[in-house]
C-alpha cells in the first residue's frame, strides 16, 4: 500500500533530530541484506520502534513478513523500492510513505539509482520482528531504473507534426529509422515513439524522452538526426514541439519494463 505524504509531522522530525543526537549508528551487513546498512533505533517502547536506516545505492533486503505486526515506512531521501508479493514493483520517493500490513511477504531497499534513506515505525508483538522468506530475483531490481539517469532532469515532449499527405509513406519511414538509430546508438536517448492518429493519417505524434538537456542536444547533432531533418522539411506542413512535465516519473521504469 503507497499513499503520498506531503508533510510530516513536526514532532516526528524533532524527534529524528534529537535520536541523531544520542542514539549511535549500526552498521548492518548479513545474508538477508545486499549491501551494509546504516540503522539507529530512535525510539522504543512496549508497543512500537523507530528507526532511521539508510541503504546504499542498489542495495535491499530479502523477502521477508512482520508477524503480528504492521509497519509503516516514511521515505526520508533518495528513491526507494517496495513490493508486496503478488503486486508489482513500486518505487517511493521523498514525501512517500508505505504501510506493511501483518504476516504481508514484502521486501524494499534503494532504487537503482539512488540511496534511500527510510523512517520506519514497527508495531511490537509477541514475535520476532522479522521472519526471512527468501531471495529477491535480481531481474526485479532492473524495473528500479537506469543508474545513469536522473528523472528530475528528464526532457519528455511530444513532438506534433502536420505531414503532407502525399509524403506521410515517404515520412513514416524517415522518422522510424531516426528514431531506431538514435534508440540504438545513443544513451541518452531512452525513447523515441513516432505514432499517427487513427482518425487522422497525416497528424504524426512523437513521444520523445531523453535522459536530459544536454542528451537532447546531442541528439540533433547526429548524423542521422540532421539527414532525417533536412530530408523531411518539404514534407511537413507543421511542426510544434510541446514539452510536457511528467506527473509520475517514478512508473516510468516499470512501464517499459512491461513492454
Amino acid at each position: 500500500m503507497k499513499s503520498k505524504s506531503l508533510i510530516l509531522p513536526a514532532l516526528f522530525f524533532s524527534c529524528a533530530v534529537s535520536a541523531q543526537n544520542s542514539a549511535e549508528w549500526v552498521k548492518v551487513k548479513n545474508e538477508h541484506y545486499t549491501d551494509t546498512l546504516s540503522m539507529f533505533e530512535m525510539h522504543k517502547s512496549d508497543k512500537t520502534s523507530t528507526y532511521r536506516i539508510e541503504f546504499p545505492q542498489g542495495a535491499h533486503n530479502d523477502w521477508h513478513i512482520h508477524p503480528d505486526a504492521m509497519q509503516t515506512m516514511f521515505i526520508v531521501e533518495g528513491e526507494g523500492v517496495y513490493q508486496e508479493e503478488g503486486k508489482p514493483l513500486q518505487l517511493i520517493r521523498k514525501g512517500d510513505f508505505v504501510i506493511s500490513k501483518a504476516n504481508v511477504k514484502h521486501w524494499n531497499g534503494a532504487s537503482n539509482r539512488s540511496r534511500c534513506t527510510v523512517l520506519t515505525i514497527s508495531e511490537i508483538s509477541d514475535k520476532p520482528h522479522i521472519e526471512w522468506c527468501g531471495k529477491v530475483d535480481e531481474t526485479d531490481m532492473l524495473q528500479s531504473g537506469n543508474p545513469n539517469i536522473d528523472l528530475d532532469s528528464m526532457l519528455v515532449r511530444i513532438s506534433e507534426i502536420d505531414v503532407h499527405p502525399e509524403y506521410l509513406d515517404e515520412y513514416m519511414k524517415a522518422a522510424l529509422t531516426v528514431g531506431a538509430n538514435s534508440v540504438a546508438n545513443e544513451p541518452g536517448v531512452v525513447c523515441i515513439y513516432p505514432m499517427v492518429q487513427k482518425r487522422d493519417g497525416s497528424k504524426v505524434r512523437i513521444l520523445e524522452i531523453y535522459r536530459d538537456m544536454d542528451a537532447y542536444r546531442h541528439h540533433i547533432s547526429t548524423p542521422w538526426f540532421q539527414t532525417y531533418k533536412q530530408s523531411t522539411l518539404h514534407m511537413v506542413k507543421h511542426l510544434d514541439l510541446v514539452d510536457m512535465f511528467p506527473m509520475n516519473p517514478s512508473a516510468m521504469p516499470a512501464i517499459f519494463r512491461k513492454m
